[in-house]
């Protein structure tokens, strides 16, 4: 919820901005600021070793429950929903500069397919980024669970999930980041538009 009304909000403030400011500043910014929210995602840093694991299966306290929401994951939620927002309102009215009027339509709907295909195959490198690390820290791990969990199948799969699930979700979210800068850097060497040109008062910003 928080990250939803923080891109709506934040989206609604930079399109009234672009009267006066050129979109790829209010997107590049937006995408630098979502690039450093990954960063501080990755450094949340928690006990996952095989004991903490093992204790967390057998009862005692989930891996990273000592992690303070508000202290450490809510700020970053916002700054991400906030830099989203900015590259969505950013990037809508670039996507139709200088398309004729009769082909924005087109253009639109083209947008908004590349749009939805990236946040797919975003996921998908993320999650196959995510599972290989996951995978590695398994392999670690798996000898010092099985042999403090003998004869528990349904404990060892917990414990391996508390022991690996950081390590995944680590990488993937400095793989984030560095996908985020990439795109920032195209933000900011080829997005040319003048805020006259955005046409804010009849341009979408859905």
């Amino acid at each position: 919820m928080p990250f939803a009304l923080g891109i709506v909000v934040a989206a609604t403030m930079a399109g009234k901005a672009m009267a006066r400011v050129q979109p790829r500043i209010i997107a590049g910014i937006g995408s630098l600021l979502a690039a450093f929210s990954m960063v501080m995602f990755s450094r949340l840093s928690v006990d996952d070793s095989p004991a903490a694991a093992v204790l967390a299966a057998t009862g005692g306290p989930t891996v990273g429950e000592d992690v303070s929401y508000w202290g450490q994951v809510f700020p970053y939620l916002i700054t991400m929903a906030v830099g989203m927002g900015m590259v969505l309102a950013g990037l809508t009215p670039a996507s139709l500069h200088r398309v004729a009027p009769e082909d924005t339509g087109v253009g639109s709907g083209l947008f908004n397919a590349a749009q939805q295909l990236g946040g797919s195959v975003g996921l998908a490198v993320l999650s196959t980024v995510s599972l290989h690390f996951a995978g590695q820290r398994t392999e670690q791990v798996i000898e010092p669970i099985t042999t403090a969990l003998p004869g528990d199948p349904v404990g060892v799969q917990r414990a391996l999930l508390e022991a690996t699930f950081t390590e995944g979700v680590t990488h993937a979210f400095l793989v984030g980041s560095f996908l985020l800068l990439i795109a920032s850097l195209i933000v900011w060497t080829n997005t040319r538009m003048e805020p006259h040109e955005t046409g804010t008062d009849e341009t979408h910003l859905g």
